[in-house]
């Protein structure tokens, strides 16, 4: 209560000999309930790499119900790499509090602990060009905008079937005022998840720039309803 903590985390382990039995479970500090146990019963063979797997389980499952969690599930699922999925998360946080330098520097360092599965640095990047030139810091939103387009086609390119990407490049297509294309991304982010308030929020900025502010409202109204409480 003094330190204003809403949510505790708790653990215990047991262990009998080659097994080990590891609870974790959250709780609101406010009520006492209980939001989430989890058990996991492992063989205690490779302890560092239990530790691994349990803590990326564990922060995996906490974004998911507090945060921002159709990223960290999704990120979770294209690395195996705990550091490099430590520091996808740690970029996009630099990013959504408009700290793009360190978010494309993170997103890097990512990508060099596992240059080959995971893709959530190259749409971190992307953005964070797109976020540069809203904030008026790009020295050439033009170049910015080239880059992000590169970075976004590098992650489609990787997998076609995320909405995220889409939604980045619905967002880029808007900028270059190529508005049926940014439209046609932004259908595809949605029609990919049609509960993500990003791809929804993506197509209604789309559609208002377009001049059909109509439609946009709708799509506003449910990105609102799905996350009525963004990071930005």
């Amino acid at each position: 209560e003094e330190l204003g903590v809403r949510y505790i985390l708790e653990g215990s382990i047991q262990d009998s000999g080659d097994r080990m039995r590891i609870t974790v479970q959250l709780i609101d500090a406010i009520t006492g309930k209980y939001i989430w146990v989890e058990r996991y019963d492992r063989e205690a063979k490779n302890v560092f790499a239990i530790q691994d797997e349990i803590t990326k389980k564990i922060m995996t499952t906490l974004q998911v119900n507090l945060t921002e969690g159709e990223h960290a599930r999704m990120w979770a699922e294209e690395t195996p790499n705990l550091e490099a999925y430590l520091k996808a998360l740690e970029a996009y946080g630099y990013l959504i509090r408009g700290k793009n330098t360190l978010a494309r520097k993170t997103a890097r360092e990512s990508l060099a602990l596992d240059p080959i599965n995971i893709r959530c640095p190259y749409r971190t990047m992307a953005s964070s060009y797109i976020s540069d030139i809203w904030l008026g810091s790009s020295k050439s939103p033009k170049e910015s905008l080239e880059s992000a387009e590169k970075l976004a086609q590098k992650a489609l390119a990787m997998d076609d079937s995320e909405s995220s990407t889409h939604a980045v490049m619905c967002s880029i297509y808007m900028m270059k005022k190529e508005y049926e294309k940014a439209i046609a991304e932004g259908k595809r982010a949605v029609a990919l998840n049609p509960n993500s308030a990003e791809a929804n929020f993506a197509l209604a900025e789309a559609l208002r720039y377009s001049g059909r502010p109509e439609e946009a409202i709708t799509l506003y109204e449910k990105a609102i309803r799905l996350n009525p409480i963004p990071p930005v």
